[in-house]
């Protein structure tokens, strides 16, 4: 069977490096979650991502939302002033 490249859309290698005594740790949790550590680490790391994204995406909205009033506010105070 020929070598097949993967999909550009798959998953790619990240290496980290933890601390001995946090990887003894780590392991410790994925076993008792019966999973492999490298198996929780991405979870993680994709609920991380995630989160952030979403607090992002929430901030932005915000920023639009306050610079919409603004602006609003400022239009119906040139609109309200003598002679406008």
């Amino acid at each position: 069977m020929p070598h097949r490249n993967p999909p550009a859309d798959t998953t790619a290698v990240c290496s980290v490096r933890l601390p001995t005594d946090r990887i003894a740790e780590l392991r410790a949790l994925a076993d008792a979650r019966g999973t492999k550590p490298t198996t929780l680490l991405r979870a993680w790391a994709i609920e991380h991502l995630n989160t952030v994204t979403r607090l992002r995406d929430r901030d932005a909205e915000r920023w639009e939302r306050d610079l919409r009033d603004t602006t609003e506010h400022l239009q119906r105070l040139l609109d309200e002033r003598p002679g406008a």
